[in-house]
């Protein structure tokens, strides 16, 4: 295949995919030359004359071109330019197109879809994360990993692929060649961090029960000394999982379906499925607009930071607990 397409936002799932297509081209030319362009700022007569013209010694072209959404969006003139490109490429160079975002409905895009190599790179499913440490654990880190302490390296680290490989060639190396990493040995070197501990915030917020709320935001600010900001962004975040979820519940997904799809994961799926079913897109969003309002006057010295933080924390228990009861 003489052009490829990646699309999604896991740079690790993008960098790996890359790669394998290197290798790839290697194995088939016997050595390549690597360009590499941002399409935010490359000109179109700069990759297209390094893709049609020849290498100093005659080796095969790797043309990568990152932000290609942006490129192909910059003029009016190089959408129509690539699309001829791309049905009839060169011989001698190879094109990696690298989206942030993919239009499967464009012209182009449709031509891709039909004759050339397109991945997706996407961030996977708390399950497709799990399922892919068991296997990259034994592939590429010589040990084994039991399937519960995977689902536990997920929950504390997430689903980002870059991270969860750089954790399990640590683990790897501290049980062994061969050795097996179980649940103890994740639960006791890998720890919760600091952002996670600030998220119990938001699974005492969906309980609904403002005194549940306020204890755990107290918990946190006197006992665990967590920084202010850090707590006012995940009540910001929850306003923003519970409004964006209801906005797709009420395009027609289910409540599952919307949580994904709103990038929420772990154990507070199901929490926030059911509040923001219970609640109403417009509520939330005024959620939303309050808590971006508190930061900019605590910000600017109009008040006070921790009190406006238990006064956001009681109003939105207050409201999921009001959906809830309603439902």
């Amino acid at each position: 295949m003489r052009v490829v397409a990646l699309y999604g936002d896991d740079d690790y799932l993008m960098q790996e995919e890359t790669a394998r297509f290197t290798e790839v081209l290697e194995e088939s030319f016997g050595g390549i030359e690597r360009f590499r362009y941002d399409g935010r700022e490359a000109e179109l007569s700069d990759v297209l004359d390094e893709l049609r013209s020849f290498g100093l010694i005659q080796q095969h072209k790797l043309v990568i071109l990152d932000h290609a959404d942006s490129f192909l969006s910059r003029s009016d003139d190089i959408r129509p330019a690539m699309l001829r490109y791309i049905e009839n490429p060169v011989d001698d160079a190879t094109l990696v197109l690298r989206f942030e975002t993919f239009r499967s409905n464009g012209k182009l895009e449709k031509l891709l879809l039909d004759g050339q190599v397109v991945r997706a790179c996407e961030t996977i499913t708390p399950a497709k994360a799990t399922d892919w440490c068991i296997k990259r654990c034994k592939k590429r880190c010589d040990a084994t990993i039991e399937p519960d302490a995977a689902t536990l390296l997920v929950e504390r680290l997430g689903t980002g692929m870059g991270r969860l490989d750089s954790e399990l060639r640590k683990l790897a190396s501290y049980v062994g060649p061969g050795g097996t990493i179980d649940r103890a040995t994740v639960a006791g070197m890998v720890g919760a961090s600091r952002e996670e501990e600030v998220w119990g915030l938001q699974a005492a917020v969906l309980t609904g029960r403002a005194g549940v709320a306020v204890s755990k935001l107290r918990e946190l600010l006197h006992i665990s000394r967590q920084p202010e900001e850090l707590v006012r962004w995940a009540l910001a975040d929850l306003a923003r999982k519970l409004h964006t979820t209801r906005r797709i519940i009420d395009d027609g997904s289910s409540p599952r379906q919307a949580v994904f799809a709103a990038r929420v994961f772990g154990e507070s799926q199901n929490a926030i499925a059911q509040a923001a079913q219970a609640g109403q897109s417009e509520s939330f969003a005024q959620l939303l607009r309050e808590c971006i309002e508190a930061d900019a006057r605590v910000k600017s010295g109009q008040a006070d930071s921790a009190r406006s933080l238990e006064v956001m924390a009681i109003r939105m228990a207050d409201m999921i607990g009001c959906g809830s009861s309603r439902r």
